[in-house]
């Protein structure tokens, strides 16, 4: 494929993880801000509404790829999106600011979160992702989400951004929820579509994209949360809308995928990918015991790990 060729894929795929980012603004605005005026306390907002919103661009991108029959790329999004985000997004907060954590999280979030990973691992082993494992994964997802609504209620409430705290307007609440979803589905199209071009064009495997460019462009809208959170001392927030990501790609997004189409998983996703996916989320908790935070030093080695993670997937990928 000539060169200007991959240059124009390039250049969608940034265009796209714009699009993506904007929709995804939208949507977190617009969903907060109805969830509070339907009189839903904070705290829950922040664990599920705004945390899961910011996962729309990966929802989007793989179940977009699981219609157009290119599920690598659906189950590399994913897979380097979980690793980003213990990674790339809880190291990165870290350097920035040490993160004290509440220990309601090491304690019962981030073990939750792990056995959903190896649960998900286990379905794996014979080579396929099947709809009764898919589905298995999305009522996993609605029982967590129960199960923190109810244990929330006496929690100290987060702090969410002043704009959703706001008395509501019901109708631009709304409108901009549609917006969002609309921008994500026509971004998430368009990532898609660029990110096979660049793959096939540079002889890497969907799957190296999928791992690499394609989820560190769906993770943005986390990447843009914890970060901000970092710089505000907001340490549960940055850590809990990582941890609460890893949780909702992995129960609903495969899971949904799954239930659409089987997914044929092979034998270095599960081998490899996976158990590393599951080994940074599982370092999280010895990081967050000491002391309730995770240090500086800690994030350094996090944010290690994902960069020797996504230069394997493109060594890896290459050769494959």
């Amino acid at each position: 494929m000539p060169a200007d060729c991959i240059g124009f894929d390039v250049l969608l795929i940034v265009v796209s993880v714009g699009v993506l980012y904007a929709g995804a603004e939208l949507l977190v605005r617009g969903a907060g801000r109805l969830a509070i005026a339907m009189r839903i306390r904070p705290l829950v907002v922040g664990l599920t509404v705004v945390a899961f919103a910011t996962s729309a661009p990966e929802l989007v991108v793989g179940l977009t790829a699981t219609l157009r029959n290119v599920s690598d790329i659906a189950v590399g999004n994913i897979i380097g999106a979980n690793i980003a985000n213990a990674g790339l997004i809880i190291g990165l907060s870290a350097l920035i600011r040490p993160l004290k954590v509440h220990q309601h999280l090491w304690r019962k979030e981030v073990p939750a979160t792990i056995l959903v990973q190896v649960l998900l691992w286990a379905f794996c082993l014979n080579g396929t992702l099947g709809r009764w494992e898919g589905l298995t994964l999305v009522a996993i997802l609605v029982a967590f989400v129960a199960w923190m609504i109810r244990t929330a209620k006496d929690r100290e409430a987060t702090s969410l951004p002043d704009e959703v705290k706001e008395k509501p307007r019901r109708a631009v609440n709304v409108i901009q929820v549609v917006a969002g979803v609309a921008l994500l589905v026509a971004g998430g199209n368009l990532l898609v579509h660029a990110a096979v071009g660049v793959a096939a064009a540079a002889g890497l495997s969907r799957l190296a994209i999928g791992l690499t460019i394609v989820a560190f462009g769906t993770t943005m809208p986390e990447l843009a949360t914890s970060v901000v959170a970092a710089r505000r001392g907001e340490g549960d927030i940055a850590v809990g809308n990582a941890v609460g990501s890893v949780f909702f790609n992995t129960a609903c997004i495969l899971g949904l995928a799954s239930a659409i189409r089987p997914m044929n998983i092979s034998w270095d996703v599960y081998a490899i990918k996976l158990p590393v996916m599951i080994a940074l989320v599982l370092v999280l908790i010895p990081f967050v015991r000491t002391g309730s935070r995770v240090s500086r030093w800690e994030g350094a080695v996090l944010l290690a790990c994902y960069i020797a993670f996504v230069v394997y997937s493109f060594w890896s990928g290459a050769a494959s």
